[in-house]
C-alpha cells in the first residue's frame, strides 16, 4: 500500500517552498522509538543486600563444595587456558541449604530488572562461587558472558556479581565494564551487587595479593531472534 503522502504531486513544491536546508539536515537523533524508553546507564550497583552473617554463611557454604578450574568457550568446547582465566568455581546447587540464596537474589533481581531493564528474563542460572588467588595470579581476561545455555535452551541477557571478600584483604581483582573508550572499574565493596548486561566487555583483573571471592549469576530469557 503507497502512503497518501507518496501520491500528492505537490509534495515536492511544499517541501522546497516551506522549509531551508538547515531545517532539511536537522536531525534529532540517531534512530526513532518505538516506544517510550527509560533513561539508563548499563551497569547498576545495590549495596548491603546481605548482611555480613549472610555473606559469611554463603562462602562457608561454597567452601565446602568440589572445586573445579574455571574454563572458556561454553557448551562442548570448554576447555582450560590458565593465560586466559584463571580461577576456581564451585556450582550452588539448588537445595534446603542454598534454598535462601536463591529466594532473596531472586527477590532482587526482578526488582531490578523491573526498575531499570525491562528485559524479558526467565529464569537465573545455578550461581557460581569463584575463587581468585595471589599465588596462581588469579585473573579472567575481556570476555562476555551473553550466548545461549543450550540446558535450558535459553539466552543469558542478565549478569550480576556480588562481592563476598573484603577489597582490604586483596589488592587487585577488579571488575572493569568496558563499555565505551574509557573502561570503567568497579570500585571493591565487600557486599556490593554489580549488575551489567551479558553482552558488556568486561574482565577480572590479576589478584596481586591476598584472595577474591564472589558469587556470580546470570540471568536468562527467550532466545533472542
Amino acid at each position: 500500500m503507497i502512503s497518501k503522502y507518496l501520491k500528492k504531486s505537490e509534495l515536492s513544491f511544499k517541501i522546497d517552498s516551506l522549509f531551508s536546508n538547515e531545517d532539511l539536515n536537522f536531525n534529532q537523533g540517531p534512530c526513532w522509538g518505538l516506544k517510550e524508553q527509560k533513561n539508563i546507564n548499563t551497569y547498576y550497583k545495590v549495596d548491603n543486600y546481605f548482611s555480613d552473617l549472610e555473606i559469611s554463611n554463603i562462602i562457608h557454604f561454597s567452601n565446602k563444595l568440589s572445586k573445579n578450574l574455571g574454563t572458556i568457550g561454553g557448551g562442548d568446547k570448554n576447555k582450560i587456558d590458565k593465560k586466559y582465566r584463571m580461577s576456581e568455581i564451585s556450582w550452588i546447587p539448588i537445595n534446603d541449604i542454598s534454598m535462601w540464596i536463591y529466594q532473596k537474589m531472586t527477590k532482587l533481581v526482578n526488582e531490578v530488572n523491573e526498575n531499570f531493564y525491562e528485559f524479558d528474563l526467565v529464569s537465573l542460572e545455578n550461581l557460581q562461587f569463584t575463587i581468585y588467588d595471589s599465588r596462581s595470579c588469579g585473573r579472567y581476561k575481556k570476555h562476555l558472558d551473553c550466548g545461549s545455555n543450550m540446558s535450558i535452551d535459553r539466552d543469558r541477557k542478565l549478569s550480576m556479581v556480588l562481592q563476598l571478600s573484603d577489597p582490604n584483604e586483596h589488592t587487585g581483582g577488579d571488575l572493569v565494564l568496558y563499555m565505551n573508550e574509557t573502561p570503567t572499574i568497579i570500585e571493591k565493596k565487600k557486599g556490593r551487587i554489580v549488575f551489567f548486561p551479558s553482552h558488556v566487555l568486561h574482565e577480572v583483573t590479576p589478584v596481586t595479593s591476598g584472595t577474591r571471592m564472589s558469587l556470580v549469576g546470570w540471568i536468562s530469557g527467550p532466545r533472542l531472534k
